[in-house]
């Protein structure tokens, strides 16, 4: 699928950059408690966040796991719809200019 115009995404990718990106949200926001505390708005007791910087790390690398197996199914899902659209609304005309 590489090398072809409008061939979709790659869900190795794609999964991995999702996955990093909700990794490092989770570690920042991680930082923005410990130094700010919880805001007012938030429970506590709700969010459960780690009080180590261990726990942090290992909720980051959870996060980091269900982030790709996210965003890798959702690009084989993209894809998929993408070739079944394609093919049902982007059929060439027989005589003219596509």
């Amino acid at each position: 699928m590489h090398g072809k115009k409008g061939s979709g995404l790659c869900p190795v990718s794609f999964g991995v950059a999702f996955g990093l990106t909700c990794a490092l949200a989770v570690l920042l926001w991680s930082l923005w408690v410990k130094m700010y505390g919880m805001p007012a708005m938030m429970s506590a007791d709700h969010m459960g966040l780690a009080t180590t910087y261990m726990g942090d790390l290992l909720r980051a690398l959870v996060v980091l796991v269900k982030g790709f197996v996210f965003g890798f199914v959702f690009a084989l899902l993209y894809n998929g719809m993408m070739r079944f659209s394609h093919k049902r609304c982007c059929k060439k005309s027989e005589g003219g200019a596509a």
